[in-house]
């Protein structure tokens, strides 16, 4: 990836990628369930075995076989992760600047105020070593840098390219990304949540 800008920036990056899934069913006609499994990789090398990602097929598959709905009640719950990731993204969506300018983020009002438990922290760190996701620059060609978006359960800071940080009279937090046929727009990469103190049980 190569990029020139008007403003003098060009700089460029070069990246592989490498990924292997696999689906698994299990069942009979109108029992049958599916469910699949899959990772992706900078560097071959740090693929998990294939056999792994077939079995975790598998066992999802198998999960998922006999369930029913459960009562209506209040339970403990445990999202498996790729249902937490799509949470995060939710929070991620409400404080993109793009919704923030506009006016129509929930979060709108919540800059320094606490969002998440305490002990909870979303950061996003676009200089991890051999993932996917880092990158020096943006796509305004700013660079890039760690940082924790929500510290201790508090919101510390919007998500940012320079379009959406002038409209808040604020400076871009180097988040822009881009397409070759759209214009730049706030997006987030490398994001981590801090882990809780249990797991689920299998």
């Amino acid at each position: 990836m190569y990029l020139a800008a008007s403003n003098g920036f060009h700089g460029g990056y070069a990246r592989s990628s490498r990924s292997v899934s696999a689906v698994a069913f299990t069942g009979e006609g109108t029992g049958m369930e599916r469910d699949w499994a899959a990772e992706s990789r900078v560097h071959g090398a740090d693929l998990p075995a294939i056999a792994g990602i077939g079995a975790l097929a598998a066992e999802r598959a198998l999960q998922r076989h006999g369930a029913v709905k459960p009562r209506t009640g209040t339970y403990p719950v445990l999202f498996d992760e790729r249902v937490a990731s799509s949470l995060v993204g939710h929070l991620l969506s409400a404080i993109n600047g793009s919704s923030i300018a506009r006016g129509a983020s929930w979060a709108r009002d919540l800059l320094g105020q606490r969002i998440l438990p305490e002990g909870l922290s979303l950061t996003e760190d676009p200089h991890r070593p051999r993932i996917s996701g880092s990158r020096p620059f943006d796509a305004e060609g700013l660079a890039t840098r760690r940082r924790a978006i929500i510290e201790d359960g508090v919101l510390t800071g919007w998500v940012l390219d320079l379009a959406t940080a002038r409209k808040l009279g604020l400076q871009s937090t180097a988040n822009a990304a881009r397409g070759t046929s759209a214009p730049p727009s706030p997006s987030t990469t490398n994001i981590d949540l801090t882990p809780g103190e249990r797991a689920a049980t299998r």
